[in-house]
């Protein structure tokens, strides 16, 4: 047998890596506990703003009931003034 020097050249490009994804179970729920924190976050600041117009509404009523009765015991005693 005769020997033969056989030169190997290998270039970085040459063969495709092999990537394995590992923690994909991981990250899917790191991005549902991300999504749920965000969903909670809007949640709140939601209910916040709509109990704030809940409570001026409410100021409103309290107001209006306030001069409503006024206007009542006015008209209650211009009726009670005319009638002798």
């Amino acid at each position: 047998m005769s020997e033969h020097k056989v030169r190997v050249v290998q270039d970085f490009f040459d063969n495709a890596i092999r990537v394995r994804l590992v923690g994909g179970r991981a990250f899917f729920a790191v991005a549902c506990l991300v999504a749920l924190v965000f969903n909670t976050c809007t949640t709140n600041v939601n209910t916040r703003e709509i109990k704030d117009i809940k409570r001026q509404e409410l100021e409103q009523l309290k107001r209006q009931y306030a001069l409503d009765s006024l206007k009542f015991e006015y008209i209650k005693s211009q009726n009670l003034q005319k009638v002798p």
